[in-house]
């Protein structure tokens, strides 16, 4: 763990064996969300019978399980009992699913159980224990990380994470197939064995959880009453606009979210095998490129990560209209895939760095949870408003010569637009010691620091110097402008 990544200031025995413990457990956990979230959750939703506003309100739930971390952050920094929390909010959550596999057991001798409503009901209780346990394990993983090193260690955990995402969901579509192949598209056996195989890993990976050392967390020296918990991030002018700019950001995400996932399934009618291969690109892409990002955040800082990564970020869902020409659209896919996948590890790895670096150790996980609280808030309503919305336009769908518009075109084209509104936002939000995005371009482009992935290096060294010389053209012009003005003669003179 520590030959490349901190060799001259090494942590101690007993935090290193943490954080490779943590990989480990980590490894085990990534199977479980695999299998109970994301795209596996909404294939397990439309074999459930869910419709729009249906996927609106899971893709919502996470959110609103949020607002539980406000109460239980009052609660930690009062009592401290973070890892036993931690612990058994995993294990609640996870067991959740189990109450899934019986309903797909006996549904078809219990139309109830078969309802969409079950489903959300299974879920909602899922993610009110991942929930507690995200607050609890953020706090635990950024006391036990040395700060010097969180970006390249979360860097790397994060690849290895993803590495394995990669084999889950692509043995998850092959075996979905398979059963549809063989068994019929109404037999559940496929979701079963995934769900069971997902809950096994949970339970190892909670048994993993409890033996990673847990270190002292401090708390301010001020007592402070647990009505005046929240205010304390509100008054941080800086902390509230980095939750301003998240929580609108995250909005204007998902509200169309899901319904990647409903296109690609329904209208483009894809299989199991090859939704699950084209999500796997991403994966890959993020995998390769996170260590790239937390190299470089340990370097630059978080900030102007942020600012390059979320300009693409708000581009493809515009670009996705292009499949509508019926034109190569696996391989569209997979190209906007790839560079969505590249460019949100760098988002998603930076927001939780600048979260961590801006939140005072003295009350941490109140300010953690006011941050998921509010940006939950927002963003559980998001996904709601976009089944709504999807529900509305579906008859507004029409073909214009070969090019089909889709009403989920027009929720891609929302997407974007409202990203590249709220992104300026980001803008206001200060750093320790901030870089500009240009400043870490071209420090990146002239001295080839890239090769910590090696395979996008070549590539992304040629498209990257565009931008650094771009920007030097911009100075020179301004510098000469400025010098220009100063040689003019002053009335004083004459």
């Amino acid at each position: 763990m520590l030959t490349e990544m901190d060799v001259d200031n090494k942590v101690p025995p007993e935090v290193d064996k943490g954080l490779r413990l943590s990989i480990v457990e980590g490894s085990f956990a990534q199977v479980t969300g695999s299998l109970t979230s994301g795209a596996m959750l909404i294939a397990l939703a439309l074999f459930w019978g869910a419709k729009e506003f249906h996927l609106g309100i899971l893709a919502a739930l996470p959110f609103i399980a949020q607002l539980v971390q406000i109460p239980l952050s009052i609660l930690l920094e009062k009592r401290q009992g973070y890892k036993s929390v931690t612990v058994s909010s995993a294990a609640v959550g996870r067991l959740m699913w189990l109450f899934a596999i019986a309903a797909l057991f006996l549904g078809e001798f219990s139309g109830a159980l078969r309802s969409s409503w079950f489903l959300l009901g299974v879920a909602a209780l899922s993610f009110l224990g991942a929930s507690a346990n995200a607050l609890g394990w953020l706090s635990w993983m950024t006391a036990l990380v040395p700060e010097r090193i969180r970006g390249e260690y979360f860097g790397k955990r994060n690849m290895i994470l993803g590495a394995i995402a990669i084999l889950v969901t692509l043995f998850a579509g092959w075996l979905l197939d398979w059963f549809k192949l063989h068994w019929g598209e109404t037999n559940p056996s496929g979701f079963i064995l995934l769900l069971s195989y997902g809950v096994a890993c949970g339970m190892v990976s909670i048994y993993l959880l409890r033996k990673i050392p847990f270190p002292g967390i401090q708390t301010s020296p001020v007592q402070v009453e647990p009505r005046d918990f929240l205010k304390l991030p509100l008054r941080d002018l800086n902390f509230r606009r980095f939750i301003t700019f998240n929580a609108f950001w995250s909005g204007s995400v998902h509200i169309v979210a899901p319904f990647f996932a409903v296109y690609m399934l329904v209208d483009l009618n894809m299989s199991y095998a090859l939704y699950a291969l084209l999500g796997v690109i991403n994966t890959v892409a993020d995998a390769l490129s996170t260590p790239l990002w937390g190299k470089i955040a340990d370097r630059h800082g978080t900030k102007p990560i942020l600012t390059l990564c979320t300009i693409f970020a708000a581009v493809i869902p515009i670009l996705w209209i292009t499949t509508g020409l019926g034109f190569q659209v696996v391989l569209l896919i997979a190209v906007f895939q790839a560079v969505a996948g590249f460019f949100w590890s760098g988002i998603n790895l930076n927001t939780n760095l600048m979260l961590m670096k801006l939140a005072p150790e003295g009350n941490r996980s109140v300010y953690f949870a006011s941050y998921a609280a509010m940006v939950g808030a927002i963003t559980a309503v998001a996904p709601i408003i976009g089944g709504i919305l999807a529900t509305l336009l579906k008859p507004a769908s029409f073909h214009l010569g070969r090019f089909h518009v889709s009403h989920f075109f027009m929720l891609f084209a929302l997407s974007g637009i409202l990203r590249l509104v709220v992104r300026r936002s980001l803008f206001k939000v200060t750093e320790p010691e901030e870089k500009s995005m240009y400043t870490m371009i071209r420090v990146i482009s002239r001295n080839r620091v890239l090769n910590v992935t090696r395979g996008f290096e070549p590539l992304l060294h040629y498209v990257l110097t565009a931008v650094p010389r771009i920007a030097d053209y911009i100075e020179r012009r301004k510098n000469r402008g400025e010098n220009q003005e100063n040689e003019k003669p002053s009335p004083l003179d004459s």
